[in-house]
C-alpha cells in the first residue's frame, strides 16, 4: 500500500491539477471487487481500472488504445471546423479552459495585433505550462490555435452573411485579404469563393453550430 494516500486520493489530485488534469490514468488494483472500487476509481478520474492479477499484455493494449483515442482526438480538434469542447471527452478543467480560450480569441477576432503575447496574459497562465495544454489537449501550438479559431469563424460568416471576402477576412483579423486566402485554403482546401459556393461546406459547419 502506499504511504499517506491511497490510489483513489492519486487519482483525484491528478484530476484537480492544472498540470495534470489531461493525462489519462491506467489504476491498478486487486481491490476491485470491494466497495465497488472499480466504480469509485472512475469516479475520481481514473481512465481506466484493471483487476489484479492481470495479463501484461492487456495492460501494454489497454495504453495502446488510449493513447491512438488521444491522437484521434487531437487530429478531430485539427480537423473539425468548429471547436465544441462540449462534444469532446476531456476533464472538465480542461473544457473550463478552452471555453476560456475561445472566449478570449473570439472578443478580439477583428483585431490583427491579438498576439501570443496578449492571449498568454489574458489566460493568466504560464506560457510553457499553457502551450503544453493546449498542445495536449488539442494537438496545437498556441499561434495555431489562434488561426484555427480565426479561420472557422469566418467559415461561418462565409456561410452566414453577404460581406465579401475581403470584409470577412478584415473582420476576423487578417490585414491582408490575399494572406487569408492562402490560409484558409490551407486549412479548408478550398478557397474562401468556392467555399462559400460549395453545398457541402455549409452543412458541415451547420453540423458543428457555431463557434
Amino acid at each position: 500500500m502506499m504511504p499517506g494516500f491511497n490510489g483513489f486520493e492519486v487519482c483525484r489530485r491528478l484530476r484537480q491539477n492544472f498540470k495534470t488534469s489531461h493525462i489519462p490514468i491506467v489504476m491498478v488494483s486487486g481491490k476491485g471487487n470491494e466497495d465497488q472500487n472499480k466504480v469509485k476509481a472512475l469516479e475520481m478520474g481514473a481512465t481506466v481500472f484493471i483487476d489484479k492479477p492481470f495479463d501484461v499484455s492487456y495492460l501494454l493494449q489497454q495504453t495502446e488504445t488510449i493513447l491512438k483515442s488521444q491522437q484521434e482526438l487531437k487530429e478531430k480538434y485539427s480537423k473539425r471546423f468548429l471547436v465544441d469542447p462540449a462534444n469532446v471527452t476531456i476533464s472538465s478543467m480542461d473544457e473550463e479552459l478552452l471555453t476560456k480560450a475561445m472566449k478570449f480569441i473570439e472578443e478580439n477576432i477583428d483585431n490583427p495585433d491579438y498576439s501570443v503575447e496578449r492571449f498568454v496574459s489574458d489566460m493568466n497562465v504560464g506560457r510553457t505550462i499553457l502551450y503544453q495544454k493546449i498542445n495536449d489537449i488539442v494537438g496545437m501550438s498556441i499561434k495555431e490555435f489562434i488561426m484555427n479559431i480565426r479561420l472557422k469563424r469566418s467559415a461561418y460568416l462565409l456561410q452566414h452573411s453577404d460581406a465579401t471576402v475581403a470584409e470577412i477576412a478584415y473582420q476576423t483579423g487578417f490585414n491582408n485579404a490575399k494572406y487569408f486566402s492562402i490560409c484558409f485554403k490551407k486549412q479548408f482546401e478550398m478557397s474562401p469563393s468556392e467555399f462559400r459556393k460549395h453545398p457541402a461546406s455549409e452543412d458541415r459547419v451547420a453540423d458543428n453550430g457555431e463557434a
